[in-house]
């Protein structure tokens, strides 16, 4: 009887290949462990090296820094113990014999985990300077214009002042005798109407008063060859009337030339009384813009150094420290809302002296 067809030797043969089908198992799983290993290790390689130098640096240096804080953020996002504990037994049950899985799998998750965290930070500190660093251009440039409008106003304002200055050296230097009158070609013949008169009646006073005179040293008037005494009181009548004519000519042309006198001296002191009126404005018009330059030099010099701070603070930032990051951004940004109040303060100064220059225009 052959041995192989006895039931004793036909459970020997089922056992020999259960063993083999075993061994061949094992070895499967051995192979296939190794498989997944590989690939875990490449996955892992793939999840570190896809990121930047940079974030591989900043997140490694947020995990030392804020280690504490994202421990308990990452407690936060997991579940509730009761299903994460159950969770956890299958997997350890399941992944009993391969704990380096486990352990690899926990590491990416904790890595991506970190790298969220990074990003989102990194993020946040750039939208913060960034909102700064542009609030300070805007208001560096809006004083720019401000400026540029201040110097125009500068402009007209000198502009009035050296006109009201020309017509007040013009009126002072041109105050001449020959002024007193309309026209400068009449002006002598004018001013010889005034002397001659008095020349007449001086004559005539001296003429009358020598023969008065004569007349007092005679008690007896005897005719002469003009016609007697008749003559004599007529020519007396008539020198006495030529020196009344010539004394009111001379007082007519005197009054004339006094009121001449009058609107050159009334014009010189309108003249005088426009420019100190514009020299006054002026004034005014420099104490305005007196704190210009100050606040101009106070929005640049701002908006500068918001662009210096945003720089830091991004640099803090992706190098991971983000406590310092966000005390930078905060600096930025009280910066920027210093250049918006030294621009306020600006435009308040220009606008002073715009209302300054109306007045001047509308001569008030």
């Amino acid at each position: 009887m052959d041995p192989s067809s006895s039931p004793s030797g036909g459970s020997t043969a089922t056992s020999a290949e259960a063993m083999d089908t075993a061994q061949t198992i094992m070895m499967s799983f051995l192979k296939e462990g190794e498989s997944e290993l590989q690939f875990l290790f490449l996955l892992g390689v793939i999840t570190v090296f896809t990121s930047t130098r940079t974030s591989i640096s900043g997140a490694l240096r947020l995990a030392y820094l804020e280690s504490d804080s994202l421990v308990l953020s990452f407690n936060r996002h997991l579940p509730s113990w009761p299903s994460l504990r159950g969770c956890s037994l299958l997997l350890s049950l399941v992944l009993a014999a391969r704990s380096w899985a486990y352990a690899t799998i926990i590491l990416i998750i904790a890595w991506q985990y970190l790298l969220h965290k990074y990003t989102e930070g990194v993020h946040n500190v750039t939208k913060k300077v960034n909102n700064s660093c542009y609030r300070a251009t805007v208001v560096a440039s809006n004083a720019s214009q401000h400026v540029q409008r201040a110097a125009e106003y500068e402009a007209q304002v000198l502009a009035i002042l050296a006109t009201a200055r020309r017509d007040l050296r013009r009126t002072q230097s041109s105050l001449k005798v020959t002024d007193y009158f309309d026209v400068a070609t009449e002006s002598w013949s004018a001013l010889g109407r005034i002397t001659a008169p008095l020349e007449t009646a001086t004559k005539a006073a001296r003429k009358v008063l020598e023969e008065a005179e004569n007349r007092q040293d005679n008690e007896l008037d005897e005719p002469n060859e003009d016609g007697g005494e008749g003559s004599l009181a007529t020519r007396l009548y008539e020198s006495a009337k030529a020196a009344v004519e010539a004394a009111e000519e001379m007082w007519e042309h005197a009054r004339d030339a006094q009121d001449a006198l009058k609107r050159v001296t009334d014009g010189r002191a309108a003249e005088s009384g426009n420019y100190q009126a514009v020299a006054t404005a002026a004034r005014e018009f420099r104490v305005a813009l007196g704190s210009v330059s100050a606040d101009q030099f106070i929005v640049n010099e701002g908006a500068e150094r918001v662009k210096w701070l945003a720089g830091q603070a991004k640099t803090l930032a992706e190098g991971g420290d983000f406590k310092a990051a966000n005390s930078m951004a905060a600096e930025a940004e009280k910066e920027a809302v210093g250049t918006l109040n030294a621009e306020k303060q600006l435009v308040a100064a220009v606008e002073a002296a715009r209302e300054v220059l109306w007045r001047l225009h509308l001569g008030e």
